[in-house]
């Protein structure tokens, strides 16, 4: 079985998107969140 690797924190959606933000406004952190939780559920699927 291979081992999980950690998740890598400036590879996330929210890290991407993060200079935006302040700009963009709470609908892109929640966007980005949401996407964090997809991408998570992604790459655990991939083990």
């Amino acid at each position: 079985m291979r081992q999980a690797l950690p998740p890598c924190p400036n590879k996330t959606p929210s890290f991407v998107f993060s200079p935006y933000v302040e700009t963009a406004g709470d609908d892109l952190s929640a966007a980005s969140a949401e996407l964090d939780t997809i991408f998570l559920a992604i790459a655990e699927a991939a083990h």
